[in-house]
């Protein structure tokens, strides 16, 4: 029967992960009440886990913090810290997601603590970010502040860019929100230095894609940037604000530039080949020397 139960929970994270919520709630279900039948209650936690992720997926979070819930129950009586963790984890998101601020900070502190008692240094980045996003929602933004330059920290430590830019990119929503313009637009300098050196590093040859993984939004964040000197070949600046942006010395060769705003942008040395420039702004743009 454990063989049947586990390959029900198998095929439950398949069906999953093609989305298929429904049928994945089902084959966790039979999977548990196996489990219980025999016993089994690691392995029942694993599934009152499980069913509580479809469930979310759902967007039934009420079912979904019950199962939590009982997840949690178990892992702490088989002294499972990091399940315990889990468990706390998807109990705050739930929480959040029914706008329920306060039961989300709580059971995200408590995750915080079994994370830090672990030294699981994934598992603060990830508490960190949640953290920062709830306090962020209840407006409290010094906290929010500070939750988020944590989870910063810890994305540059585990070398995880897409956290460092969405960490940068909420920090940078909490300091408008604090009014402090200044300490925006560093984080963003801060995002188009990492999307520059992903490019630099050949981790990504899609400058487009580089820049949604740091949360840039294309056509807003390049404006008065140093984008000089790179490779932006094929590049989809259609629309794009990029007044007074470097570009000089840039291969900008089959990127597309109709519409975009490169009024005072400076142009230099620019390889333009092919590039379609159909509608765009080039008030005060400085060509010189560009092909």
């Amino acid at each position: 029967m454990n063989k049947i139960a586990d390959k029900l929970l198998k095929q439950g994270i398949y069906q999953y992960q093609n989305h298929k919520f429904e049928a994945a709630l089902e084959s966790w279900q039979q999977a548990l009440a196996i489990y219980q039948e025999i016993s089994d209650r690691r392995k029942q936690a694993a599934a009152l886990g499980n069913i509580g992720v479809a469930y979310d997926a759902l967007l039934d979070y009420h079912s979904a913090i019950e199962y939590y819930q009982r997840h949690l129950n178990i892992a702490r009586e088989i002294q499972d810290r990091e399940g315990e963790g889990k468990a706390l984890g998807n109990l705050g998101n739930a929480y959040y997601a029914l706008e329920n601020y306060s039961e989300a900070l709580v059971y995200q502190q408590k995750r915080l603590t079994i994370a830090q008692e672990m030294q699981d240094e994934f598992g603060c980045e990830q508490v960190y970010s949640s953290l920062g996003i709830a306090y962020h929602s209840s407006g409290k933004f010094a906290q929010a502040k500070e939750c988020y330059q944590q989870q910063l920290a810890f994305a540059k430590k585990i070398g995880n860019y897409t956290s460092q830019g969405d960490a940068l990119f909420n920090l940078r929503l909490v300091y408008q929100s604090m009014e402090d313009g200044r300490k925006a637009e560093e984080c963003r300098q801060q995002q188009i230095a990492i999307a520059k050196e992903l490019l630099s590093k050949q981790l990504g040859n899609n400058f487009t894609e580089i820049a949604q993984t740091v949360a840039l939004n294309f056509t807003a964040d390049f404006a008065g940037s140093d984008l000089s000197k790179i490779d932006l070949q094929y590049t989809n600046f259609a629309g794009a604000d990029l007044q007074k942006t470097n570009l000089s010395g840039t291969n900008l060769t089959l990127a597309d530039l109709s519409g975009a705003n490169l009024n005072g942008a400076n142009l230099s040395q620019a390889n333009l080949c092919n590039a379609n420039l159909r509608d765009a702004k080039l008030v005060e743009a400085y060509l010189k020397d560009a092909d």
